[in-house]
């Protein structure tokens, strides 16, 4: 027997339970002194199976104060007939009243549940994506994980995404062995300009060469797919006892939006890290332009310099003496030297830009880097 049908049998012992309780009661009362409508002290237990139990229970309790009050304290004792006919109104009222109360307090604890049902997810929606958005992604997927463990009840729970950084996985609680079968999420039935969209419904899915002896097992496996807009791009996973059953309506619901905002803070993220390559490539294209037209100036001037000295070396009507000759080949050797820092610099900085070459880093004093900068620039 499940959780769930324990449960139910339960609640319905309780109904049955306090209007055996109130009988007796109104068998003391009735002993001691005749009290005129006593009958409406079964509304008490109605109340308080409907606040307390639920709305099936207290039907069950409307009819039981009914059949319990004829049995024993209307003519014949003992007997579902009724003697006197005036005492049919009052069985009557007490039935309609009775439903009616249980009814009003029901819908009453119906929507109180359905409050903090609410509440429950908008705070664990809140809290989970709050963990998810701090700067450690990895750190923060296993807090949310244990968050959503505790507050769902499960035994395990796993959260994989795939992004364009890389792969992110983390886990919570015990790793059991959840047998062959897993239970999807669905998406449900969209919602339309004029209907509500339907709620997640899990499928069942069995591998084709399973048996029904190892579908069956002590765990069972959940399995809520994370989307990024059509592309599925992780999945939270969880495992409970199968002796509970499949979640229930709101839990689903809370998992499929859980599921939702993780899919849309990711894609959310990648959008946010495509916008600021984009924005790396237009600033670097940027520096490159400005960069080659600074270059592009400092090229022709050594090139200028060596032309003209080469130029004036090889003008035959012009007697130059040794010291000028000496001058023209310094200058030109001078500006070749210049040249070649120039164009060794510029593969030094593509093959930064490759990847290849990697800056040193070292610990240096402040001054003499200035001095060694400025004796350079002289």
């Amino acid at each position: 027997m499940t959780d769930r049908a324990i449960d139910v049998l339960r609640r319905y012992g309780v109904a049955l339970i306090g209007v055996g309780a109130m009988t007796a009661l109104i068998g003391f009362f009735l002993s001691v002194a005749p009290v005129a409508n006593v009958s409406m002290l079964y509304l008490i237990i109605v109340l308080a199976v409907a606040t307390r139990v639920g709305r099936g229970p207290a039907i069950l309790a409307s009819f039981g104060a009914f059949l319990a009050y004829d049995w024993f304290f209307v003519d014949p004792i003992h007997q579902l007939t009724v003697g006197d006919p005036a005492e049919w109104l009052s069985l009557g009222l007490l039935l309609v009243t009775a439903i009616i109360t249980s009814e009003l307090a029901a819908n009453e604890r119906a929507r109180a549940e359905q409050a903090m049902q609410r509440e429950r997810e908008a705070v664990l929606l809140y809290d989970a994506l709050r963990l998810i958005g701090e700067p450690d992604f990895d750190e923060a997927l296993r807090t949310a994980a244990d968050r959503i463990r505790r507050e769902l009840n499960v035994t395990m729970v796993a959260i994989e995404i795939l992004m364009a950084s890389g792969r992110h996985a983390a886990r919570s609680g015990e790793s059991v062995d959840a047998g062959v079968t897993t239970d999807l999420l669905g998406s449900g039935r969209a919602p339309t300009a004029g209907t509500e969209g339907g709620p997640a419904r899990w499928i069942r899915m069995v591998p084709p060469n399973a048996t029904t002896a190892s579908a069956a097992g002590k765990w069972r496996r959940f399995e809520v797919p994370i989307l990024a807009g059509a592309r599925r791009i992780g999945q939270i996973s969880l495992v409970r006892a199968t002796s509970r059953g499949t979640f229930s309506e709101h839990e689903s619901r809370l998992l499929a939006l859980l599921a939702t905002q993780l899919g849309a803070l990711v894609e959310r993220t990648e959008l946010q890290e495509a916008k600021t390559r984009a924005e790396v490539l237009r600033r670097t294209d940027e520096l490159k332009t400005a960069l080659m037209n600074a270059v592009s100036h400092d090229l022709r001037s050594p090139l200028a310099s060596i032309i003209a000295s080469a130029g004036s070396l090889r003008q035959t009507d012009v007697r130059w003496t040794e010291a000028e000759r000496a001058e023209f080949v310094e200058a030109i050797e001078q500006q070749a030297e210049r040249l070649s820092r120039i164009v060794s610099n510029l593969l030094d900085l593509s093959r930064i830009e490759a990847g290849v070459l990697r800056p040193d880093k070292q610990l240096h004093d402040v001054g003499s880097l200035i001095d060694d900068v400025l004796d350079r620039l002289r």
